[in-house]
Protein backbone atom coordinates (compact mmCIF):
# COMPACT_ATOMS: atom_id res chain seq x y z
CA UNK A 1 0.00 0.00 0.00
CA UNK A 2 2.48 2.62 1.11
CA UNK A 3 6.29 2.79 -0.28
CA UNK A 4 8.33 4.56 1.83
CA UNK A 5 11.20 5.89 0.34
CA UNK A 6 14.85 6.85 2.10
CA UNK A 7 17.57 8.51 0.40
CA UNK A 8 21.01 7.15 1.77
CA UNK A 9 24.44 9.04 1.97
CA UNK A 10 26.79 8.93 5.09
CA UNK A 11 23.92 8.06 7.96
CA UNK A 12 25.48 4.56 8.61
CA UNK A 13 25.20 5.23 11.99
CA UNK A 14 21.73 5.33 11.65
CA UNK A 15 20.25 3.79 8.96
CA UNK A 16 19.28 0.42 10.55
CA UNK A 17 17.21 2.24 13.34
CA UNK A 18 15.59 3.48 10.70
CA UNK A 19 14.69 0.65 9.04
CA UNK A 20 13.83 -1.03 11.42
CA UNK A 21 11.04 1.68 12.65
CA UNK A 22 9.63 1.13 9.25
CA UNK A 23 8.98 -2.29 9.14
CA UNK A 24 7.00 -3.22 11.58
CA UNK A 25 4.30 -1.39 9.98
CA UNK A 26 1.22 -2.63 8.54
CA UNK A 27 0.55 -0.46 5.78
CA UNK A 28 3.99 -0.88 4.64
CA UNK A 29 4.52 -2.64 0.97
CA UNK A 30 8.35 -1.48 0.07
CA UNK A 31 10.89 0.01 1.73
CA UNK A 32 13.01 1.65 -1.10
CA UNK A 33 17.06 2.69 -0.29
CA UNK A 34 17.88 4.92 -2.66
CA UNK A 35 22.12 5.03 -1.64
CA UNK A 36 23.76 8.02 -2.61
CA UNK A 37 27.50 7.22 -3.28
CA UNK A 38 28.42 7.33 0.32
CA UNK A 39 31.67 7.46 1.77
CA UNK A 40 30.74 5.84 4.74
CA UNK A 41 29.84 1.72 4.56
CA UNK A 42 25.97 3.09 4.20
CA UNK A 43 26.06 1.02 1.23
CA UNK A 44 26.88 -2.51 2.70
CA UNK A 45 24.48 -1.36 5.22
CA UNK A 46 21.68 -1.39 2.74
CA UNK A 47 22.62 -4.74 1.18
CA UNK A 48 22.36 -6.55 4.64
CA UNK A 49 18.74 -4.99 4.98
CA UNK A 50 17.97 -5.86 1.80
CA UNK A 51 19.16 -9.75 1.92
CA UNK A 52 17.62 -10.25 5.64
CA UNK A 53 14.53 -8.50 4.37
CA UNK A 54 14.26 -8.83 0.93
CA UNK A 55 10.34 -9.03 1.21
CA UNK A 56 10.31 -5.47 1.87
CA UNK A 57 13.20 -3.37 1.37
CA UNK A 58 14.69 -2.52 -2.30
CA UNK A 59 17.92 -1.28 -2.65
CA UNK A 60 18.96 1.39 -6.02
CA UNK A 61 22.03 3.07 -6.21
CA UNK A 62 22.15 6.43 -8.27
CA UNK A 63 24.82 6.05 -10.61
CA UNK A 64 29.09 5.61 -9.86
CA UNK A 65 31.19 8.52 -8.97
CA UNK A 66 29.14 11.53 -7.83
CA UNK A 67 26.55 12.43 -5.28
CA UNK A 68 23.13 13.41 -6.47
CA UNK A 69 21.62 14.80 -3.15
CA UNK A 70 18.46 13.78 -1.27
CA UNK A 71 16.09 15.71 -3.90
CA UNK A 72 17.39 13.69 -7.05
CA UNK A 73 17.61 10.33 -4.84
CA UNK A 74 13.90 11.07 -3.77
CA UNK A 75 12.84 11.83 -7.56
CA UNK A 76 14.61 7.82 -8.58
CA UNK A 77 12.89 6.32 -5.45
CA UNK A 78 9.10 7.43 -6.64
CA UNK A 79 9.97 5.97 -10.41
CA UNK A 80 10.58 2.89 -8.76
CA UNK A 81 7.68 2.91 -6.28
CA UNK A 82 5.07 0.81 -6.27
CA UNK A 83 2.43 1.48 -3.59
CA UNK A 84 -0.40 3.14 -4.10
CA UNK A 85 1.16 5.78 -1.13
CA UNK A 86 4.56 7.84 -0.99
CA UNK A 87 6.23 8.36 2.30
CA UNK A 88 9.73 9.39 2.97
CA UNK A 89 12.07 9.26 5.41
CA UNK A 90 15.46 10.34 6.29
CA UNK A 91 18.14 7.94 6.77
CA UNK A 92 19.36 9.40 10.44
CA UNK A 93 15.38 9.56 11.20
CA UNK A 94 12.41 7.02 12.45
CA UNK A 95 9.00 6.64 12.24
CA UNK A 96 6.56 6.47 15.18
CA UNK A 97 4.27 3.43 15.56
CA UNK A 98 1.09 5.78 14.41
CA UNK A 99 2.48 6.60 10.93
CA UNK A 100 -0.37 6.22 8.89
CA UNK A 101 -2.77 4.96 10.51
CA UNK A 102 -4.75 8.82 10.55
CA UNK A 103 -3.10 9.40 6.83
CA UNK A 104 -3.76 6.46 4.77
CA UNK A 105 -7.75 6.31 5.96
CA UNK A 106 -8.10 9.82 5.05
CA UNK A 107 -7.50 9.15 1.70
CA UNK A 108 -8.84 5.87 1.23
CA UNK A 109 -11.86 7.69 2.13
CA UNK A 110 -11.33 10.80 0.03
CA UNK A 111 -10.52 9.73 -3.69
CA UNK A 112 -9.88 14.12 -4.26
CA UNK A 113 -7.07 14.44 -1.53
CA UNK A 114 -3.40 14.47 -2.75
CA UNK A 115 -2.19 13.75 0.15
CA UNK A 116 -1.87 14.44 4.22
CA UNK A 117 0.58 15.87 6.28
CA UNK A 118 1.11 15.25 9.99
CA UNK A 119 3.72 16.41 12.48
CA UNK A 120 7.08 15.46 13.40
CA UNK A 121 8.70 15.33 16.58
CA UNK A 122 12.36 17.34 16.98
CA UNK A 123 14.42 14.89 18.30
CA UNK A 124 17.49 17.10 19.90
CA UNK A 125 19.92 13.80 19.66
CA UNK A 126 23.03 16.32 20.40
CA UNK A 127 22.23 17.96 24.06
CA UNK A 128 24.57 20.58 23.21
CA UNK A 129 23.09 21.89 20.27
CA UNK A 130 20.34 22.09 22.01
CA UNK A 131 21.46 24.04 24.44
CA UNK A 132 23.41 26.32 21.39
CA UNK A 133 19.68 27.51 20.31
CA UNK A 134 20.94 27.54 16.61
CA UNK A 135 17.51 26.42 15.13
CA UNK A 136 17.27 29.48 12.29
CA UNK A 137 15.94 26.70 9.80
CA UNK A 138 13.64 24.88 11.86
CA UNK A 139 10.27 26.20 12.44
CA UNK A 140 8.91 24.47 15.50
CA UNK A 141 6.44 24.55 18.11
CA UNK A 142 7.19 22.92 21.77
CA UNK A 143 9.32 20.66 19.60
CA UNK A 144 6.82 19.85 17.11
CA UNK A 145 7.31 20.43 13.69
CA UNK A 146 3.65 21.62 12.33
CA UNK A 147 0.88 23.78 11.08
CA UNK A 148 -1.50 26.12 12.85
CA UNK A 149 -3.82 28.53 11.79
CA UNK A 150 -6.64 27.84 9.43
CA UNK A 151 -5.96 24.11 8.05
CA UNK A 152 -8.53 23.86 5.19
CA UNK A 153 -6.72 22.69 2.21
CA UNK A 154 -6.81 26.02 -0.06
CA UNK A 155 -5.44 27.50 2.73
CA UNK A 156 -2.47 25.89 2.72
CA UNK A 157 -0.10 28.20 0.66
CA UNK A 158 -1.20 31.18 2.69
CA UNK A 159 -0.62 29.04 5.82
CA UNK A 160 2.82 28.25 5.03
CA UNK A 161 4.30 31.24 2.91
CA UNK A 162 2.37 34.43 4.03
CA UNK A 163 1.49 34.00 7.46
CA UNK A 164 4.08 31.68 8.13
CA UNK A 165 2.06 29.63 10.56
CA UNK A 166 4.45 26.76 10.96
CA UNK A 167 6.04 24.07 8.27
CA UNK A 168 5.45 20.65 6.82
CA UNK A 169 8.31 18.13 7.39
CA UNK A 170 8.66 15.09 4.52
CA UNK A 171 8.67 12.43 7.28
CA UNK A 172 5.03 13.16 8.21
CA UNK A 173 3.70 13.48 4.42
CA UNK A 174 1.97 10.85 3.10
CA UNK A 175 1.37 11.18 -0.89
CA UNK A 176 -0.86 9.74 -3.48
CA UNK A 177 1.67 8.54 -5.83
CA UNK A 178 -0.48 8.87 -8.97
CA UNK A 179 -1.17 13.31 -7.95
CA UNK A 180 2.77 13.71 -7.76
CA UNK A 181 3.70 11.76 -11.56
CA UNK A 182 4.08 15.61 -12.73
CA UNK A 183 6.14 16.99 -9.93
CA UNK A 184 9.66 16.62 -9.02
CA UNK A 185 12.13 17.21 -6.47
CA UNK A 186 15.07 19.45 -7.39
CA UNK A 187 18.64 19.67 -7.03
CA UNK A 188 19.17 21.67 -4.52
CA UNK A 189 21.85 20.97 -1.53
CA UNK A 190 19.74 22.59 1.06
CA UNK A 191 15.49 23.81 0.71
CA UNK A 192 14.93 20.88 -2.07
CA UNK A 193 12.37 19.59 0.10
CA UNK A 194 10.89 23.14 1.36
CA UNK A 195 10.42 23.37 -2.87
CA UNK A 196 8.09 20.47 -3.34
CA UNK A 197 6.45 20.96 -0.41
CA UNK A 198 5.32 24.72 -1.79
CA UNK A 199 4.98 22.98 -5.13
CA UNK A 200 2.57 20.78 -3.52
CA UNK A 201 0.41 23.49 -1.74
CA UNK A 202 0.06 25.29 -5.24
CA UNK A 203 -1.84 22.36 -7.18
CA UNK A 204 -2.09 19.93 -5.07
CA UNK A 205 -5.13 19.56 -2.36
CA UNK A 206 -3.26 18.49 0.67
CA UNK A 207 -5.62 17.46 4.06
CA UNK A 208 -4.03 18.11 7.88
CA UNK A 209 -3.93 15.01 10.29
CA UNK A 210 -3.90 16.18 14.05
CA UNK A 211 -1.42 18.65 14.43
CA UNK A 212 -0.43 17.92 18.05
CA UNK A 213 0.30 14.06 17.62
CA UNK A 214 3.64 13.45 15.47
CA UNK A 215 4.23 10.39 13.59
CA UNK A 216 7.92 10.79 13.14
CA UNK A 217 11.05 12.03 15.19
CA UNK A 218 13.50 14.45 12.74
CA UNK A 219 17.08 13.73 14.42
CA UNK A 220 18.44 17.29 15.09
CA UNK A 221 22.25 16.78 15.73
CA UNK A 222 25.59 18.93 14.49
CA UNK A 223 25.96 16.91 11.73
CA UNK A 224 22.92 17.81 9.84
CA UNK A 225 23.25 19.66 6.81
CA UNK A 226 19.81 21.46 7.84
CA UNK A 227 21.66 23.28 10.53
CA UNK A 228 24.26 24.20 8.63
CA UNK A 229 25.69 27.88 8.25
CA UNK A 230 22.57 30.32 8.19
CA UNK A 231 24.27 32.64 5.28
CA UNK A 232 24.46 29.04 3.44
CA UNK A 233 20.98 28.17 4.22
CA UNK A 234 19.54 31.74 3.10
CA UNK A 235 21.28 31.37 -0.11
CA UNK A 236 19.83 27.98 -1.31
CA UNK A 237 16.53 29.98 0.16
CA UNK A 238 17.04 32.22 -2.62
CA UNK A 239 17.69 29.74 -5.15
CA UNK A 240 14.56 27.79 -4.00
CA UNK A 241 12.53 31.15 -4.61
CA UNK A 242 13.61 31.70 -8.13
CA UNK A 243 13.08 28.02 -9.15
CA UNK A 244 9.71 28.05 -7.72
CA UNK A 245 9.45 31.35 -9.86
CA UNK A 246 10.53 29.91 -13.14
CA UNK A 247 8.39 26.70 -12.24
CA UNK A 248 4.91 28.83 -11.50
CA UNK A 249 5.59 30.85 -14.42
CA UNK A 250 3.64 28.73 -16.82
CA UNK A 251 0.92 26.64 -14.94
CA UNK A 252 -2.41 27.87 -15.31
CA UNK A 253 -3.62 26.62 -12.02
CA UNK A 254 -1.44 28.44 -10.04
CA UNK A 255 -3.12 31.91 -8.88
CA UNK A 256 -1.56 35.39 -9.82
CA UNK A 257 -1.80 36.88 -6.62
CA UNK A 258 0.42 33.27 -5.21
CA UNK A 259 3.01 34.29 -7.99
CA UNK A 260 3.54 37.39 -7.26
CA UNK A 261 4.36 36.03 -3.51
CA UNK A 262 6.80 33.86 -4.75
CA UNK A 263 8.34 36.85 -5.71
CA UNK A 264 8.03 39.01 -2.73
CA UNK A 265 9.66 36.10 -1.09
CA UNK A 266 12.55 36.35 -3.63
CA UNK A 267 12.84 39.86 -2.34
CA UNK A 268 12.77 39.65 1.31
CA UNK A 269 15.13 37.00 1.65
CA UNK A 270 17.98 38.36 -0.79
CA UNK A 271 17.98 41.16 1.34
CA UNK A 272 18.16 38.89 4.35
CA UNK A 273 21.02 37.48 2.54
CA UNK A 274 22.71 41.21 1.79
CA UNK A 275 23.05 41.51 5.76
CA UNK A 276 26.17 39.06 4.88
CA UNK A 277 27.19 39.41 1.38
CA UNK A 278 25.64 41.77 -1.26
CA UNK A 279 24.74 39.04 -3.82
CA UNK A 280 22.35 38.42 -5.91
CA UNK A 281 21.22 42.22 -5.82
CA UNK A 282 20.52 41.80 -9.74
CA UNK A 283 17.64 39.57 -9.09
CA UNK A 284 16.41 41.90 -6.06
CA UNK A 285 16.46 44.70 -8.16
CA UNK A 286 14.76 42.95 -10.90
CA UNK A 287 11.84 41.22 -9.13
CA UNK A 288 11.51 44.17 -6.00
CA UNK A 289 11.12 47.53 -7.26
CA UNK A 290 8.48 46.15 -10.03
CA UNK A 291 6.60 44.23 -7.34
CA UNK A 292 6.95 47.01 -4.88
CA UNK A 293 5.40 49.98 -6.33
CA UNK A 294 2.88 47.82 -8.32
CA UNK A 295 -0.90 48.58 -6.56
CA UNK A 296 -2.07 45.58 -7.81
CA UNK A 297 0.61 43.43 -6.03
CA UNK A 298 0.40 45.45 -2.92
CA UNK A 299 -3.67 45.01 -2.92
CA UNK A 300 -3.42 40.94 -3.85
CA UNK A 301 -0.42 40.61 -0.70
CA UNK A 302 -3.03 42.73 1.36
CA UNK A 303 -5.89 40.51 0.44
CA UNK A 304 -4.21 36.92 1.27
CA UNK A 305 -2.50 37.85 4.22
CA UNK A 306 -5.17 39.76 5.69
CA UNK A 307 -8.40 39.04 4.87
CA UNK A 308 -8.12 35.50 3.97
CA UNK A 309 -10.23 36.13 0.64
Amino acid sequence: MVSVIIPVYNCANYLEEAVQSVLPNRFVQEIILVEDNSSDNSLEICNALQNKYSEKVKVFQQPRGKNFGAGLSRNLGIRKARGIYISFLDGDDVFLTNRFEVSVPLLENDRYLDGVYEPTEVWFFDQEYKKSGKLESVRSNQGLISVGGDLNPEKLFQNLVVKGAGSIHLNGLTLRRKSINNLNFSSLELSQDIEFIVKLSLVKRLAAGPQNAPVAKYRFHGKNRAVDHFRKTIFFRIQMWKNLIKWSSNKKDVRYANKVILKLRLVYDGLRYLRYKPLNIFSIIRYGFPLLFSPKVIWNFYRIRYTNK
